[in-house]
């Protein structure tokens, strides 16, 4: 079983009476959240997240039928590990029956190991095949009755222990059904405690445009807090889309794999750029950046970390162009320390799940951390065959003296 925190998460029953789901954040930050992936939120990577400034984390997608039948958690154990460190978590659970729910909700929250998470996520947007045809997943957003029922149930059982439960959409099942708005009321008026709404449909998969415009739609239709997800990739991302649907947070998925500083540079820029909150009457940000830096745990990056070049994320090119994510990400992280990070994450998913399973799934990870600088599709390509940790440093070290000259080479192009 998973060892409990010396340090606990904030938890619903610590601030039932200050303004319900939102009052689970530090005010006046800007509360922007790791989306849960599978493959990819595994409680090492959401921890590295949570330090470098995301406002909480999701667990990996968990079958609530899977839990129903294996009591012991013998397979959904490793998805379920807490993220380590004071920044609130959740457990996000796909499933199709209402009583499944139930069972692994109270199953859960009574188990000390796992009565840290600070609130329940319902899935009701993954497309995968193998979910939808059981159902699960997006395949809820065709069926409203049965969606109201689930998270029905869900509540009741979360009621006991004071945990909020949540409901993650997609716009709708096709083009030619949004029903976003239709959902999210259902899932108000059954108890939720707040709606995430990834802006595209279920069809889509991660293809094409996330249409906001839904999340705007869905705003106007319900009370409790909205979260938007979709596209995000930057502080002016941010900008635009509270601009746009006048959500209450956001939720960063894709975009963070393989860069996690993505949380740390948003949270920069908006410190630093108070003046697009103005303009836009934006995000509540913290004014005081010492709150904000030690408010994250004791292994923080906020504490040693300072970028060296000065860039932020509305920083224009010479060309005339703002750089990609990926571009900011290369400048104003210092290779030592990107080396730092991915050497933590290895070294934590060894601790989690040894060294043969750790190594082979962290080539997930690794190809996107390899990414955006001269050289790496070599060296991914060469990390992929390694079958242990001291093969994977050495590489892990070669890529960062790699990323060091590309980030060099790029950072003087900028300023000629």
């Amino acid at each position: 079983m998973v060892a409990n925190q010396e340090i606990r998460a904030p938890h619903a029953d610590d601030c039932a009476s200050a303004g319900g789901f939102l009052s689970l954040f530090e005010a006046p930050e800007p509360i922007v959240g790791l989306a849960p992936m599978a493959g990819f939120t595994e409680s090492s990577f959401r921890s590295i997240c949570a330090d470098e400034g995301a406002s909480f984390t999701v667990t990996e997608l968990v079958s609530a039928r899977g839990i129903r039948f294996d009591h012991k958690l013998t397979r959904s154990e490793r998805y379920l590990m807490p993220t380590k460190g004071e920044r609130p978590w959740g457990i996000q659970l796909f499933g199709f029956d209402p009583d499944d729910f139930s069972y692994a909700i109270e199953r859960l929250l009574s188990d000390p190991d796992y009565a840290s998470s600070s609130f329940i996520d319902i899935n009701m947007g993954c497309p995968v095949q193998k979910v939808v045809r059981d159902g699960g997943g997006a395949a809820l957003m065709k069926t409203p009755e049965l969606a109201g029922e689930i998270v029905a149930a869900s509540v009741k059982a979360a009621s006991s222990y004071g945990t909020p439960v949540t409901v993650k959409i997609r716009s709708g099942f096709d083009a030619d059904h949004i029903n976003a708005p239709t959902i999210a009321r259902i899932a108000e008026e059954a108890g939720a405690a707040a709606v995430t709404v990834h802006a595209r449909t279920r069809d889509q998969y991660y293809s094409g445009q996330a249409d906001w415009q839904v999340i705007r739609r869905v705003r106007e239709t319900i009370s409790i807090p909205l979260f938007g997800n979709g596209d995000i990739t930057s502080f002016n991302d941010l900008i635009r889309m509270k601009s746009e649907t006048q959500c209450d947070g956001f939720l960063i998925g894709r975009a963070a794999r393989g860069n996690p500083f993505l949380f740390h540079l948003i949270r920069r820029a908006c410190q630093g750029d108070m003046s697009l909150h103005t303009a836009h009457r934006c995000l509540p940000c913290s004014v005081s950046s010492e709150k904000s830096r030690n408010s994250v745990g004791t292994r923080s990056a906020y504490r040693h970390w300072k970028a060296p070049c000065g860039y932020n994320d509305t920083q224009i090119a010479e060309s005339g162009r703002t750089l990609t994510f990926q571009e900011q990400t290369l400048l104003d992280v210092p290779s030592d320390y990107w080396l730092e990070i991915t050497t933590r994450h290895l070294d934590d998913m060894i601790f989690n799940l040894g060294e043969y399973t750790a190594i082979r799934e962290m080539r997930t990870q690794f190809a996107h951390y390899f990414r955006g600088f001269h050289g790496a599709s070599g060296l991914r390509n060469r990390i992929m065959q390694q079958e242990k940790r001291d093969g994977v440093v050495a590489l892990l070290e070669e890529a960062a003296q790699q990323r060091e000259a590309s980030r060099l080479i790029f950072r003087d192009a900028t300023r000629s």
